[in-house]
């Protein structure tokens, strides 16, 4: 979207805002003897961010805990309501953990070891990293979500049971599990110990995924999925883009961050699925978590490994449904039980057909795939019996509207506004722009087949709340695009 004629960053932006690091890891891929920018710079930076629509900072380096000025940054960012994930070793974790309890949404910590005789890092990192944990576990005020990651390599790629076993004990949310890349000098150098095929990565990284993602939510990050799929800050202001192929790992540079023109750069180097996916993975949970309760997070965390194989708009999707699902479930005083999880397992049958989602065997094959694995993820939870004969059901027939059956969707309140939401999500930005695709159409005609009234794409909603619901969503979107123009 264009900000004065101006293209907008990304929503999440990878800074990383300084070189120095007490660590020197075997596969180091942080910045090495890049000068960083004055305080003053950082903070127009900031500014900028805040006027080109980012919502939010992964803060990494180096070690951005050695930042002289990391109060003053945090507070900005803080003020700017940008949400900050905070990637650090947890060197002086213990001098800022109030402002790190207070401001950051999410604390991203390394590990890659159980074992302090084995660990990559500086002496003493490993306690230091443990003591953080262990402060969270302990501790009852507010704090961030704790995220787990680990760099898979030849070295540890056996120990990843031991590994998930021991950060089990503590209150974590994400592991994120990503190959080693040979990227930075370290990399390049130590790449001989270190590298590891693409097979013995997924088969071992996906046995894990399925063995605790459970409990867990295990994130898959194989190297291909990050090449040309990050927007990432130096900490002298350049823009890069990590880029690898089955030969050469690099990062590249694209311009500088004040330069007017760096998204129109940036745009021609990235892939915009790998960016898109790559968010997904990393924070979806959080996206979709917040109308939860604990059984609906794990019917979730079982359902991502279908989604990750699914298109890439399914979560936004989902996440848009969730949002609107829930008080108007409550207005209508509807089962919330049904309709949440509903909404989360309706297109896991999607994994399995992975060609254009609006061919009519693909509409057919996936409710038939999506109510077996349905049944299996309910089952597998002892959910209510009666309640997963439901949702299993609407699973089975929430697509019944393309074969040209409407007559369901008014016998029942629940699969009415769920359909009604289904049809409405499609204004999601992300929906809209990937649907487009799959339909061939301009922004005027999308618009024209999302209002539902055209002969190209007729609905009748099925509650009055729904209705004006899309209504709102419609004019949102049309102004939207009007104001991009």
């Amino acid at each position: 979207m264009k900000n004065n004629g101006i293209f907008n960053f990304p929503e999440t932006v990878t800074w990383r805002i300084l070189s120095e690091c007490i660590n020197n890891c075997l596969y180091c891929y942080g910045p090495k003897n890049i000068p960083q920018m004055a305080t003053a710079d950082i903070l127009q930076v900031i500014e900028l961010f805040s006027l080109r629509g980012v919502k939010n900072i992964v803060l990494t380096g180096g070690e951005p805990l050695l930042l002289p000025n990391f109060s003053k940054i945090i507070e900005k960012l803080s003020e700017k309501k940008i949400k900050i994930i905070l990637d650090t070793s947890c060197f002086n974790f213990f001098k800022y953990n109030f402002l790190i309890d207070d401001k950051i949404s999410d604390l991203g910590v390394p590990f890659d070891t159980t074992e302090e005789k084995m660990d990559y890092r500086a002496k003493g990192n490993f306690a230091q990293r443990l003591a953080t944990m262990d402060y969270y576990r302990k501790h009852r005020g507010k704090k961030p979500l704790l995220r787990i990651g680990t760099v898979v390599s030849k070295q540890n790629v056996d120990q990843l049971d031991k590994i998930a076993k021991f950060i089990s004990n503590f209150d974590v949310t994400t592991w994120k599990l990503y190959q080693f890349i040979p990227m930075g000098e370290n990399g390049r150098q130590n790449s001989d110990d270190l590298l590891i095929s693409d097979g013995d990565f997924l088969r071992t990284a996906w046995e894990i995924r399925n063995r605790y993602g459970g409990n867990l939510n295990v994130v898959v990050s194989p190297k291909a999925s990050r090449s040309r799929a990050y927007f990432m800050l130096d900490p002298d202001g350049s823009v890069i883009t990590p880029e690898s192929s089955s030969k050469y790992c690099f990062y590249k540079k694209v311009g500088s961050i004040f330069d007017p023109q760096i998204m129109s750069k940036w745009q021609i180097e990235t892939r915009d699925d790998n960016y898109l996916n790559n968010f997904n993975k990393t924070f979806k949970l959080d996206n979709l978590s917040l109308p939860l309760n604990p059984i609906q997070q794990k019917i979730l965390a079982k359902s991502l490994p279908y989604y990750e194989k699914s298109q890439s708009y399914q979560l936004h999707h989902i996440a848009w449904m969730l949002k609107h699902a829930l008080p108007i479930a409550r207005q209508l005083n509807l089962d919330t039980d049904i309709l949440l999880s509903t909404i989360i397992l309706h297109d896991v049958g999607h994994y399995n057909f992975r060609n254009n989602p609006y061919f009519a065997e693909t509409r057919v094959g996936h409710m038939k795939v999506g109510k077996e694995i349905s049944k299996n993820i309910l089952d597998s939870l002892n959910f209510d019996n009666k309640k997963l004969s439901v949702i299993s059901d609407l699973v089975g027939k929430h697509d019944l509207w393309s074969l040209g059956e409407t007559e369901v969707y008014k016998s029942d309140p629940i699969i009415g506004v769920f359909n009604d939401l289904n049809f409405a999500s499609i204004l999601e930005d992300n929906c809209f722009e990937e649907n487009k695709k799959y339909l061939n159409l301009d922004d005027e005609q999308m618009v024209s087949y999302a209002s539902g009234n055209t002969t190209i794409k007729k609905h009748s909603f099925f509650n009055k709340v729904t209705k004006k619901l899309h209504h709102q969503e419609l004019l949102n979107k049309e102004f939207q695009i009007l104001s991009s123009t």
